[in-house]
């Protein structure tokens, strides 16, 4: 199931446009949340880290 969250996520984020960076921030969320594992703050460092 994860492995469909990830292609979906990943698949649907391009298809709307996002850079794949940004698709992939986004794949973590969804797997972080499908998983009960979601963090704020990891995603945020995790942001900032990919926008430089």
């Amino acid at each position: 199931m994860a492995v469909l969250i990830f292609l979906g996520c990943l698949l649907g984020g391009i298809a709307i446009g996002l850079p794949i960076a940004w698709a992939l921030l986004l794949c973590g969320a969804a797997l972080m949340f499908w998983l009960d594992m979601f963090d704020v703050q990891i995603m945020a460092q995790n942001a900032g880290e990919r926008s430089r």
